[in-house]
């Protein structure tokens, strides 16, 4: 199972992905780890630790609190605020865990970060994933 929830991670990745490249007017790289190379806008995506719980007696059936970071990060350009456009790449965002995956988010937009010249904004997804019909994962908002 743990291998269906690792491509469950690769899988989002990718769909996010195509979505921003489809509606962000600033076209964010998205990396599942930090990039060598900073062409801004940036998004990192971070699997959260999980916790697994079994939903039937015989062990069989699970239930995963499964959770993910996406870190936006921006910096001014051409002459438009890096907040706009961190903004707008997290409204996105938002919208995408909600109307594809159905998990619930809690966004944190201008959050502290060290570069002062950099916007960070910080969208956590969470879901329970239930596992009762092995071939297939089911999503719930958490």
């Amino acid at each position: 199972m743990l291998e269906s929830i690792q491509k469950l991670y690769d899988e989002i990745t990718l769909n996010l992905r195509e979505f921003l490249k489809d509606n962000s007017t600033y076209n964010p790289t998205v990396y599942q780890d930090t990039p060598k190379e900073k062409e801004f806008p940036i998004v990192i995506i971070k699997l959260l630790p999980y916790t697994v719980d079994y939903t039937t007696k015989k062990y069989t059936d699970e239930m995963y609190h499964y959770g993910l970071e996406i870190n936006i990060y921006s910096v001014q350009k051409e002459n438009i605020a890096r907040q706009t456009i961190a903004n707008e790449i997290t409204d996105h965002i938002e919208r995408f865990f909600h109307e594809v995956y159905r998990m619930s988010v809690q966004v944190s937009k201008n959050a502290p970060n060290e570069d002062t010249n950099v916007t960070r904004n910080i969208v956590q997804a969470t879901c329970l994933i239930d596992t009762k019909y092995k071939d297939k994962l089911v999503i719930y908002p958490s």
